[in-house]
């Protein structure tokens, strides 16, 4: 309550209470320095391990099988990639939230076809072979149907 009220008596002067500095500057940095630690010590801990990528010939190596199987789903367009649809490629109807597709709205942009993409560039770059050309060559002369 204040003065004149009739209450708790007259209000005490600020100036009357201990006061020490406080530095505002001070208190940011050492927050700052505090929070930085912290953030890289949970980045050491709950980091991801940095495994290297595996190469298409590394993958070729260890699973030859495995390999042959997806290069021929990719040309077949049954895979996953090959079927997801927007804004990868036209193949699919794509996601959608309810009655929205927010997939569709900017369009396929980039397409990616899959067989040619994943498969037949690759295979192209194989001219030494006589008869891996000959393969490319075939495969190019054919109709979509064969």
């Amino acid at each position: 309550m204040r003065r004149g009220t009739g209450g708790w008596g007259p209000t005490p002067d600020s100036h009357a209470f201990p006061t020490r500095r406080y530095d505002l500057v001070k208190e940011f940095v050492i927050a700052l320095g505090v929070v930085s630690v912290l953030s890289v010590v949970a980045a050491l801990v709950f980091s991801s391990p940095d495994e290297p990528a595996i190469s298409l010939q590394q993958w070729a190596r260890q699973a030859p099988a495995d390999v042959v199987a997806t290069a021929t789903g990719e040309l077949a367009g049954t895979t996953t990639s090959a079927g997801y649809g927007p804004p990868y490629n036209t193949a699919g109807e794509g996601q959608s939230l309810g009655p929205v597709n927010l997939q569709t709205l900017p369009g396929v942009t980039v397409p990616v076809d899959s067989a040619k993409d994943l498969v037949l560039d690759p295979v192209r770059s194989l001219t030494s072979d006589p008869a891996v050309v000959a393969a490319v060559h075939a495969w190019d002369a054919a109709s979509a149907d064969r």
